[in-house]
């Protein structure tokens, strides 16, 4: 096991020096599938951070006057470039992002010190002092195992940090002036089950908010592929290449044996480059000893035993001449006396099928998580127990519909005979009882005047001077006739009658006499004024 790595090469980290809620941050290079990336951020007073899609983020605040923000997050292999982190106000800050490799890989669903914070964990505090102090944190997943740590500060305005409670990575990314915020990092490697990193010194007191993160290592094994070799496949042609061969010739009697010379070979392997790969062997780690409990081919778990509850049918008592319904009036039937859960007839109750549906195990799935102890280059599975005849699971039963079949009664077949007698028996109706609610439906409604006759009077209205002069009564709309005539002649009895026998039709003097045309005659009704 070995312990996580920081990619320094790859990390990112960048300063916000004008108030904005929409702060632009930038992913670490060279993201591969599976990587941790893990983000810090320090801002000015205490805006709430919204991160994007994938992202678990969490925030400490230190009163009104500094936040520190930490997300992490599990690489898809495919983040490039920036992306955006939003705040709830308009503030100034600094950020850092890293990439971590060699970690166990489960993200969880929280970022805090819990079963679900998987294998990254964090815990939180703040202050206002120069020694902003990162709280102990004994990771809840796990215990002594090769963890790196990092301890965090966010501190309001511009401070210098002087000391680091840990020994690597001492950063301090600064947004300057008093409206800025200034962030702390360093991390370190230990094999411990908990840390408490110690303070950072900052160069004057102030508000501060800090965290310590624990990441936890892989598991360390490691899978070497060899690359595919046919078979009889020539690794390498060695060049051969003879050295020089002197032969000195001296006088040689006739028959003499000339001797046999030493022949010297160079063989010459191909250029290998330095820190070539020859082969990729293959790594067998100690023997793993998994033993669940024996289960024969195809052996039953369990047999449930479903057992159906009983099925009652009651009658409800009808006593002898009870009224059954309300006829009407003539001839009332009066059952025999059937007496109280008195069975008419046995139905058939035929139960539908029962379901069994145990929850679905997917090829592969883990029923049981066994403790896993390495010791001496080996590593063995002790699964849990399982008492003889333990449940696995609990199945889900569905019950099937339950089906009554009567007997078939034959056309006309007489169950009872009934006695008849004169008498009209009504069911008893409660005071008042509403026996139904009638529907009304409203027709048409038609509104016919009567029949006027040509030139009839429909009424003679009243007019009553009150106070006021005809002609106000004139002006102000109280008479409004259908013609006025002007005549010169003060002689009512020398006008001429109108064309129209119509009421309203007026005729003022000189003198301003007014008359109005009813009943046949000019008729004198005020003097104008």
């Amino acid at each position: 096991m070995t312990f996580p790595i920081v990619v320094d090469a790859d990390t990112k980290n960048g300063t916000v020096t004008s108030n904005s809620a929409s702060w632009t941050l930038t992913y670490p290079t060279n993201l591969a599938s599976g990587d941790l990336i893990l983000a810090f951020v320090a801002c000015d007073g205490t805006p709430v951070g919204t991160w994007p899609a994938n992202w678990l983020g969490v925030g400490q605040s230190s009163g009104t006057a500094a936040r520190l923000l930490l997300a992490k997050k599990i690489s898809l292999g495919t983040e490039t470039g920036t992306f955006t982190l939003g705040l709830s106000a308009s503030e100034q800050g600094a950020w850092r992002v890293f990439r971590i490799t060699g970690w166990e890989g489960t993200i969880g669903t929280a970022f805090g010190n819990d079963a679900n914070s998987g294998a990254a964990e964090r815990t939180t505090t703040s202050g206002a002092d120069a020694n902003p102090n990162p709280p102990v944190l004994d990771p809840n997943n796990w215990a002594t195992e090769d963890t790196l740590w990092f301890a965090a500060c966010a501190v309001d305005t511009s401070r210098t940090i002087s000391v680091y409670p840990l020994a690597s990575r001492n950063t301090a990314d600064v947004s300057g002036g008093a409206g800025g915020a200034t962030l702390g990092v360093c991390t370190a490697e230990s094999a411990v089950s908990s840390l408490d990193p110690g303070t950072f010194t900052i160069s004057a007191s102030d508000d501060w908010a800090v965290a310590t993160v624990a990441i936890r290592p892989g598991t360390g094994s490691q899978t070497l592929t060899m690359p595919t070799i046919a078979s009889g496949a020539a690794l390498s042609v060695p060049t051969v290449v003879p050295g020089a061969v002197s032969l000195l010739m001296a006088a040689i009697a006739a028959g003499s044996t000339l001797f046999a010379p030493a022949v010297v070979q160079t063989v010459a392997p191909p250029t290998i480059a330095s820190s070539a790969v020859l082969f990729e062997p293959t790594l067998t780690v100690g023997a793993i000893t998994i033993s669940p409990p024996a289960i024969a081919s195809g052996e039953t778990l369990f047999t449930p035993t479903v057992v159906p509850g009983a099925v009652t049918i009651t009658v409800p008592a009808i006593a002898s001449t009870e009224t059954l319904f309300a006829p009407a009036l003539g001839y009332v039937v009066a059952p025999p006396a059937i007496a109280s859960g008195e069975t008419l007839f046995a139905p058939t109750i035929v139960p539908g099928a029962v379901s069994l549906s145990p929850p679905a195990i997917a090829s592969g799935e883990t029923l049981f998580a066994p403790t896993v102890s390495q010791g001496g280059g080996s590593q063995t599975l002790d699964p849990p127990s399982i008492a003889s005849g333990g449940t696995l699971f609990f199945p889900t039963v569905v019950p099937g519909a339950v089906t009554l079949t009567a007997p078939a009664i034959a056309s006309s077949e007489s169950l009872f005979t009934p006695a008849l007698s004169y008498v009209v028996a009504l069911p008893t109706l409660a005071s008042g009882a509403v026996l139904n609610v009638p529907t009304i439906t409203t027709g048409a409604v038609t509104v016919a005047p009567p029949a006027i006759a040509s030139g009839a009077t429909v009424f003679a209205p009243t007019v009553a001077n009150a106070g006021g002069t005809l002609r106000s009564l004139f002006d102000d709309g109280t008479i409004r006739p259908m013609w006025c005539y002007h005549t010169p002649d003060e002689t009512p009895a020398n006008w001429a009658a109108p064309a129209t026998e119509v009421w309203g039709i007026l005729a003022i003097t000189p003198t301003g006499q007014v008359y109005v045309w009813a009943s046949s005659v000019w008729a004198k009704v005020g003097t104008q004024t």
